[in-house]
């Protein structure tokens, strides 16, 4: 689980930066998501919002309840497109993966692929984002073999 103290089903976002998020950004990034947090609410309820960043270029966006409002989910999603705005890390990209080799995340377009398979700097046992993730009791990082992506390349 990526948040220990949230329930397995409770929602998550992944973003990913194709550049390293600096320590300073990600302070400012840290601060701007407790004052977006202090107000985010679903019908009425307040939620329980956490960031985090891993790796330098992923930011993981928790929130301890299950059932959110659309409004909710649109605030969110205008709260990172102003981060995106104000810091310029593309993280709405939806094309990006991240691959982790000797713990180090690369990034890379997911239409690359085929050719870093080919090149032989990616396998089916190679671990990627797992950008489809939805819930805390997903893993983040999955083999490419076990995502959508690998049985395209390895078939």
């Amino acid at each position: 689980m990526i948040f220990k103290d949230f329930l397995p089903h409770s929602r998550i976002w992944l973003f990913i930066s194709e550049s390293p998020i600096e320590n300073e950004k990600q302070l400012v990034i840290q601060h701007n998501f407790s004052n977006f947090s202090n107000d985010w609410k679903s019908h009425g309820e307040k939620l329980n919002g956490v960031l985090k960043i891993a790796y330098d270029k992923l930011i993981i966006i928790g929130v301890k309840q299950q059932n959110l409002c659309g409004r909710s989910v649109d605030g969110l999603m205008r709260f990172v497109q102003e981060l995106d705005k104000n810091i310029q890390l593309d993280l709405l990209n939806r094309n990006r993966l991240g691959c982790l080799l000797d713990g180090t995340l690369s990034t890379f377009h997911f239409n690359q692929i085929e050719l870093l398979a080919k090149d032989g700097r990616i396998n089916d046992n190679t671990l990627i984002t797992n950008n489809f993730i939805q819930t805390n009791d997903q893993e983040l990082f999955v083999s490419l073999s076990h995502s959508p992506f690998g049985t395209a390349v390895f078939s």
